[in-house]
């Protein structure tokens, strides 16, 4: 009994997302835009969150400065770094240096709402890793104009350059189509990726009144925004044509540290989504429930494991039920090659697939770092000083879907 119930909840979580790119398939990947509203002076604050090293931040500086889009602010908060210097260019620029380490980015992002210069309409929430396409900004305020509260850009891979790096791109192309794509394009939410998200600022204010007592690490703020944007009734809107360079793992150890993160929020607040789920199903805010039962999926490492189990179970205990096993791995692949070629990965990405096992190796060492977790939020490590013109140059091939950036 057990074991089926277990193959049933295999198949389902499994089963949704080839689901979900059926509907995208069939209804097309245009955007879909919500009722018109006239925010066609929207003042946007760029907020960036550095943590002891300011530096990677300049250039993602620059990609903004140069962006088509020109009525921007930005605020870099300089949290535990060594004093800013060298940003030649100050203009629309607001760099907050913290006179004592804050070790969180809520407190960075608070801090830099208390420093706002002008009157914004929205924020923009970056990492300082990230790089923006010259077009992103506008895309995203696009659909704030068309009625959006919140938007997801979509993170791509700054850098391609060790098998890590495209193992890591390879899982966030997946969340990109399964979790952000296709359940926009069915009518429910994105997934809020963690940076390179546009919010509405009266929400957004709302949003960090959840953290005014809070005196602890907070590891994933991002999930509990978009609960918090779902639970308001709003729905997470998608903007694939707004580009966020984002920089991915190079080492094993890397990935550790990160997953680690990722893994204990997703049991810290697995409790949250179905209580989220039961709260927009009696408001009958039915685009809501899916949402929450999507981020209920459990992480790969998760999943595997049970299929693994569930497998060496139905083959000591109950044959019968190993057909179940079967057809849900058959489900979890494919929802990856339909995510692999509807995004367009680019060779590098399919190259790297045979180095999954070594990639998920380090995810199982990631488990043992939960401890360090709940005193340090773990903040990756970054290298890649690169700037948007020789990102774009040696990714511009990568999108040639995408007609809106040509």
């Amino acid at each position: 009994m057990l074991i089926g119930l277990l193959i049933v909840i295999l198949i389902i979580y499994t089963g949704i997302y080839p689901l979900l790119a059926l509907i995208y398939i069939l209804k097309g990947s245009s955007f879909q835009r919500g009722e018109v509203d006239d925010k066609s002076d929207s003042s946007i604050a760029c907020i960036i969150t550095a943590y002891k090293d300011w530096e990677i931040a300049a250039p993602l500086i620059r990609s903004i400065q140069k962006q088509t889009f020109r009525n921007f602010h930005i605020y870099l908060v300089a949290d535990n770094c060594s004093e800013v210097v060298d940003i030649s260019n100050q203009e629309q620029l607001t760099v907050i240096q913290t006179d004592h380490p804050l070790n969180s980015k809520i407190k960075s992002i608070q801090l830099a709402v208390d420093n706002f210069k002008n009157k914004h309409d929205a924020v923009l929430i970056l990492d300082p890793d990230n790089l923006l396409h010259s077009h992103s900004l506008d895309n995203l305020v696009d659909s704030f104009k068309k009625g959006f509260d919140v938007i997801q850009g979509q993170r791509v891979a700054k850098n391609l350059d060790t098998k890590i790096a495209a193992l890591d791109a390879l899982g966030e192309i997946y969340y990109n189509f399964n979790q952000r794509q296709t359940p926009f394009a069915a009518g429910s939410s994105a997934t809020i990726a963690g940076s390179g998200m546009l919010i509405e600022l009266d929400l957004f204010l709302n949003y960090l009144k959840l953290f005014e007592d809070e005196q602890g690490v907070v590891l994933a703020e991002d999930k509990l925004l978009q609960m918090f944007v779902i639970q308001e009734g709003n729905r997470i809107a998608y903007r694939e044509d707004a580009l966020i360079f984002d920089e991915k793992s190079t080492t094993g150890s890397q990935v550790q540290k990160q997953r680690t993160r990722w893994l204990k929020s997703y049991f810290d607040h697995i409790g949250d989504a179905f209580s989220l789920m039961e709260v927009c199903w009696s408001k009958k805010n039915y685009q809501g429930a899916f949402f929450s039962f999507m981020i209920s999926t459990p992480p790969f490492i998760i999943l595997v494991a049970l299929m693994l189990v569930t497998g060496l179970a139905s083959l000591a205990f109950a044959p019968q039920y190993l057909i179940g096993v079967g057809y849900s791995l058959v489900l979890f692949v494919l929802s990856w090659v339909l995510a692999l070629y509807f995004s367009h990965a680019p060779k590098v990405i399919w190259t790297a697939i045979p180095w999954i096992p070594v990639f998920m190796a380090r995810q199982v060492l990631s488990l043992l770092g939960f401890g360090k977790a709940k005193k340090d939020f773990l903040a990756t490590e970054h290298t890649q000083y690169l700037e948007i013109e020789e990102v774009w140059e040696a990714r511009k091939t990568h999108f040639k879907h995408l007609k809106t950036l040509r």
